[in-house]
């Protein structure tokens, strides 16, 4: 795996992870209030969420432009053989944080109802959001870092299956 990648490749593999940590921003929320600096650090993954991601499409059908966006990259680069295997992989990687973030959105609900509406039943689940976010956000950030020095990253669990997808 040490092929030499190019200035190009780096930046692309290093912006794949624009879309999972845009789409993390939601789960930031508490911490954003508790610490202000920190929503702006964050105001350009709030603008894509906001204006991007979150742009309905075809609202009745719940397409959103994030909806279009993993459509888009995952039909015209992570499948597409002409594209070099270090973005594909970084690509994949995103993508898979993407979908463990979907799982979590989808799973805080109903952690919600079974912890209940009580106050000490709200704390459990800022925990969980709040690691979530933090999770995700250590997760790209070192991808990315990764991704522009050129050399691939080692996430547990994440980077052994998108190396398996991008070798197709």
């Amino acid at each position: 795996m040490t092929e030499p990648v190019s200035p190009s490749d780096r930046l692309y593999s290093s912006l794949s992870y624009i879309l999972p940590l845009s789409a993390s921003v939601v789960l930031g929320s508490n911490l954003f209030m508790q610490i202000p600096f920190l929503a702006e650090i964050y105001s350009p993954f709030i603008w894509i969420y906001r204006n991007l991601l979150m742009f309905p499409l075809v609202p009745f059908l719940g397409i959103n432009g994030e909806f279009v966006i993993f459509i888009l990259l995952f039909t015209l680069v992570l499948r597409n053989p002409q594209v070099n295997k270090f973005v594909r992989f970084n690509l994949t990687q995103a993508f898979l944080i993407q979908i463990v973030l979907f799982i979590s959105q989808v799973l805080m609900p109903v952690l919600q109802l079974s912890l209940g509406s009580f106050e000490a039943g709200r704390y459990p689940l800022i925990v969980l959001v709040n690691t979530t976010f933090m999770g995700v956000s250590v997760a790209c950030g070192y991808a990315a870092v990764r991704g522009a020095m050129g050399e691939y990253s080692e996430i547990p669990g994440i980077s052994a299956a998108a190396l398996i997808q991008s070798d197709r």
